[in-house]
């Protein structure tokens, strides 16, 4: 049984006021007269004193009340359910890792299977269906209406990615949804806006705020000669806290152990100098309510130079490649086994597949363009690009082959041109006497872009320390039969690559293993999430509605009427017992 109208207990006060009535009807007040003679009944008056004598009631004061309480039942528009169709549910499950915070032994994810196991236990008619709000929303498992199956399926549900796309879920959940199907939110916080009357959505906050100490950055990265290692620890606490920092090899050695302490809401960043130490370290601070940003893995990663050749007629041009080049590092000029060739020859001559090329166009004729510049902000070659202020020369009928990734109206000025075998050959059209674009900040910035993408395409393991969430990418030499990933907890994955280069999702944070024809490669993946981290202002409430109106009409049919019957038949004895006596 549910009740449309549970408001309607506050006419419960009504109770009190009837027990009062017929508590002052039992009070007497002293009246002098001459004589008892005439009376025809006496009755004896209690003595006057502290004592607080008993309440009359009479068989009218029981009828009366009854009345009240069956009005009240009636009120609150109890509802039956009829038939045994099935209520449809869709549950969306906040995926973030703050879900794995636990409170006395019990993580909010707990709590949530407790809730969704009661809903079926106590109801026993619902036909769910779980959504995983992750970074992507997804369906998780088929529809279940029985506590096993529930539990089946939620026992894929682990609680690892480092964000939730509630709204997004919710989404997925609507088009999912059928007029009377409810919409139950399983999360650690409020909603972010209030929820309307006319909502399907209950929100169902089941954290406990409580403070916590995490590692929110950390980076491995060569320095010349040696390299560094770097972590931020933060305190989402309001007071003061003390941890320990251990930074130790994968066999124990233990290379760095200090005692820290933070201020409330305070951060403390750390460098630390590993010279040539070779292998992975591992960095942990002391256990709290959520242990999975204690740890972070980080391997040595060192990007090898890009082998690079200059080609060029126009000495002025070669030495503002060259001087950007020379501050940019990572490079070594080569004339053989090429893999990157900068030239402002007509036909610059890519022999390999593996090599790939910047050709500049040398305008004959230039026209000068100062803005506005359009660039392709997605392309890796214009991140943090900036052209204002500058003075852009060339050809006013300037063609150039491939994809335009920055214009001066229509005119293309760079383009990407793709080759057989993944190689890229870049277009820039320019005519350096008469442009201000190697003076500017953003000449450098396409050289550096260039150089960096130009070394993503090496082949093995691009990034070894990730962030939860992020795909592992492997460059392969040769297309293998199978890739085999392991997972920090032991669980094992085949993928059979297309081509090539091969994404591979991660899912945990932890260590793993990738193994392709007699190769291993290690690599390590960190929870980093600022946001997630804090879990000082999650809460245990709720909000909204479970079922809706649709609902109710559709399932439940209503029975105040007995009640108002009732109520009206207990009314008529009322009044043939006040007529009698």
């Amino acid at each position: 049984m549910v009740f449309g109208f549970p408001l309607s207990l506050w006419a419960l006060i009504c109770v009190p006021l009837l027990v009062t009535i017929y508590w002052f009807r039992s009070r007497y007040r002293n009246v002098i007269v001459s004589s008892l003679v005439l009376w025809t009944d006496t009755n004896r008056t209690s003595k006057g004193g502290r004592k607080l004598q008993k309440i009359t009631t009479p068989l009218p004061f029981y009828l009366e009340l009854l009345v009240l309480l069956l009005l009240l039942f009636g009120a609150l528009i109890p509802m039956l359910r009829i038939g045994d169709q099935l209520r449809a549910l869709i549950v969306v499950l906040d995926d973030s890792y703050s879900m794995q915070t636990e409170v006395d032994g019990e993580s909010v994810r707990d709590r949530v299977i407790d809730e969704i196991k009661i809903a079926l236990k106590t109801s026993g008619t619902y036909a769910i269906k779980f959504i995983v709000a992750g970074h992507k929303p997804q369906l998780l498992g088929p529809s279940v209406s029985t506590t096993q199956e529930a539990i089946a399926v939620l026992s894929q549900w682990q609680c690892n990615s480092p964000t939730s796309h509630i709204n997004g879920a919710i989404a997925l959940a609507n088009e999912l949804a059928l007029d009377t199907s409810e919409l139950w939110v399983m999360t650690d916080h409020a909603p972010e806006s209030a929820m309307t009357k006319e909502s399907n959505i209950h929100w169902f906050a089941l954290g406990k705020g409580v403070a916590n100490m995490g590692i929110i950055h950390s980076s491995r990265n060569y320095t010349e000669d040696t390299q560094r290692m770097f972590l931020e620890i933060k305190n989402f606490s309001k007071h003061r806290a003390k941890t320990v920092l251990h930074v130790a090899k994968t066999d124990g050695t233990v290379i760095l152990e200090k005692n820290l302490t933070l201020t409330g809401n305070g951060s403390q960043r750390l460098t630390l100098d590993l010279k040539n130490l070779k292998g992975p370290v591992t960095a942990t601070i002391d256990d709290d309510a959520l242990a999975i940003d204690n740890t972070v893995h980080l391997f040595p990663q060192r990007l090898s130079p890009v082998r690079v050749k200059l080609d060029f007629n126009n000495a002025l041009l070669k030495g503002d490649v060259q001087r950007a080049l020379d501050a940019i590092g990572e490079v070594i000029y080569v004339e053989h086994r090429v893999e990157l060739l900068l030239s402002d020859k007509p036909q610059a001559i890519v022999d390999d597949f593996s090599m790939w090329g910047l050709q500049f166009h040398i305008s004959k004729d230039p026209q000068p363009y100062i803005g506005p510049f359009v660039m392709d902000k997605n392309h890796v070659l214009c991140q943090g690009l900036s052209l204002a202020g500058i003075v852009w020369s060339t050809d006013k009928l300037t063609e150039l082959p491939g994809r335009a990734l920055v214009t001066a109206g229509n005119i293309p000025l760079i383009t990407d041109d793709p080759q057989l075998g993944g190689s890229h050959m870049i277009h820039l059209a320019v005519n350096p006497d008469q442009s201000t674009l190697t003076d500017a900040i953003g000449w450098p910035v396409i050289i550096s872009n260039l150089l960096q993408w130009r070394q993503t395409y090496y082949y093995g393991l691009q990034e070894k320390n990730l962030r939860l969430g992020d795909n592992a990418t492997v460059r392969l030499k040769s297309i293998p039969t199978e890739v085999t990933l392991t997972h920090p907890d032991g669980t094992m994955q085949q993928y059979t690559p297309n081509d090539n280069t091969v994404n591979l999702p991660t899912n945990e944070a932890g260590l793993y293993n990738i193994q392709y024809d007699q190769q291993t490669l290690l690599f390590g993946v960190n929870a980093l999430g600022k946001k997630e981290s804090n879990i000082l202002y999650a809460q245990t409430a709720q909000w909204g509605q479970r079922m809706n109106e649709a609902t109710l009409l559709k399932h439940y049919r209503s029975i105040s009427w007995i009640f108002w019957l009732a109520a009206l038949a207990v009314l008529v004895i009322h009044q043939i017992w006040l007529k009698r006596n």
